[in-house]
């Protein structure tokens, strides 16, 4: 009795342990422990605001991810998902760019015994910020109706500012703006988006950059596309008209753009003129440099000059007087009757190309009447006669032409009685 008196509380101590033991042993065999593992856990980053309060930026291309397992009892670890699992890293005391490790926090919003994790650090690379100021590039798509040419592409900015990552910022070389002509008929502006490009004209697709606008408007400027013909005007000489000579004119037409309005009363270019009192040959051939109203051009590719040829019409007709009739006498003997003509002109028709009807003369035309007096009658004689020309490409038209030709006799010699 003594000995329990004086160790009674031992022995409650004891009894105490017993029973917790025995407790346990008997939750353990009806609720064992259990560890469960959860994969590719996303781990949020906290802080970024302080990170930019500072001018950094963090610059991981992927979500980081860590592989937890997670120790409790079988109840508690039945009713734990991953949405219970929050892991973070927390990147506020951050002071400068840079590539940290850092090890994130775990907490489960439910009952556990334990948990671990791997990776037990994650890297992370923050940069400074910058801002740059890039050039504003405009290109289009698709095309424009027919008789449609673009004038000009104006951006509203001529440049843009950039905002981001330092390694990221630095790649970008202009801003580029994609105009879609699909639809247009006239000026109008179209809004775009802002896409950055490097100097090799790579797409800089990146979440670490941004530009300080969207988008920004391109005033789409139209020039119309207008076919023409061409012509000349001929002036006419006092002996050559106009209306015969053909000029042909190569190019025909030209193709010419400018604004609408500048188009509208356009229907044909002159090259200038040509004076036919200057012209002598037939198929005779002048240049002219094309020249175009203002506020007009032409077309790329088209001619810059015109050829006209001039083409002289045929089978033109004409009627000359000639006075330059001669007579000539065959007969050689000395005491022959007399011979001469009874008229000294003859009206001649002659047919050729207008240039040439138009400068000849009755000068360029001879007749000629061949007789033989001794094979003549005393009296008057319709006698052939022969025309020629000194111009080439005459045709006589005159058929059979005769002349009157007077035989007299001859004059007797007075002799003394």
């Amino acid at each position: 009795m003594n000995f329990l008196k004086e160790h009674n509380v031992f022995l409650k101590i004891l009894s105490l342990i017993i029973a917790i033991f025995l407790w346990s042993f008997v939750l353990l065999s009806e609720n064992p422990i259990k560890t469960q593992t959860f994969a590719n856990q996303t781990v949020q980053e906290i802080g970024t605001e302080a990170l930019a309060e500072r001018g950094l930026m963090m610059v991981n291309t992927e979500q980081a991810k860590i592989t937890l397992k997670v120790t409790g009892t079988s109840k508690d670890m039945a009713n734990l998902t991953a949405s219970d699992i929050v892991a973070q890293v927390d990147l506020s005391n951050i002071q400068e760019a840079g590539v940290y490790y850092i090890q994130p926090g775990i907490s489960v919003q439910k009952t556990i015994e334990s948990v671990s994790f791997q990776p037990r650090r994650l890297q992370i690379t923050v940069e400074n910020i910058i801002t740059k100021e890039v050039p504003v590039e405009v290109t289009t798509m698709n095309t424009l109706g027919e008789n449609q040419l673009i004038d000009n592409l104006s951006p509203s900015q001529d440049a843009i500012n950039i905002t981001g990552a330092e390694s990221v910022v630095n790649t970008v070389d202009h801003a580029l703006l994609t105009v879609n002509l699909e639809n247009i008929t006239k000026n109008k502006a179209q809004t775009c988006r802002v896409a950055l490009y490097t100097k090799d004209d790579a797409l800089v697709d990146s979440e670490f950059v941004k530009p300080e606008k969207e988008t920004l408007d391109v005033t789409v400027g139209l020039n119309q596309v207008k076919t023409v013909p061409l012509n000349v005007t001929l002036v006419s000489s006092p002996t050559l008209n106009k209306d015969l000579v053909t000029a042909t004119i190569a190019p025909t037409e030209v193709r010419i753009y400018g604004k609408e309005d500048a188009l509208s009363d356009i229907n044909s270019i002159s090259l200038g003129t040509i004076d036919l009192s200057n012209v002598g040959a037939d198929g005779e051939e002048h240049t002219f440099t094309i020249k175009l109203p203002d506020g007009v051009k032409l077309m790329e590719g088209e001619a810059k000059q015109a050829r006209v040829k001039l083409t002289m019409k045929d089978g033109i007709t004409r009627t000359l007087t000639v006075t330059d009739v001669r007579l000539s006498d065959t007969n050689t003997a000395e005491n022959k009757n007399q011979v001469y003509l009874e008229k000294s002109s003859l009206d001649v028709e002659i047919e050729g190309k207008a240039n040439i009807m138009a400068n000849i003369t009755q000068e360029n035309l001879h007749v000629t009447v061949t007789v033989d007096s001794s094979t003549l009658e005393v009296g008057t004689h319709e006698v052939p006669c022969q025309i020629s020309c000194d111009v080439s490409g005459v045709k006589i038209l005159t058929e059979n032409p005769t002349l009157g030709v007077v035989v007299m006799p001859k004059e007797e010699e007075n002799t003394g009685s």
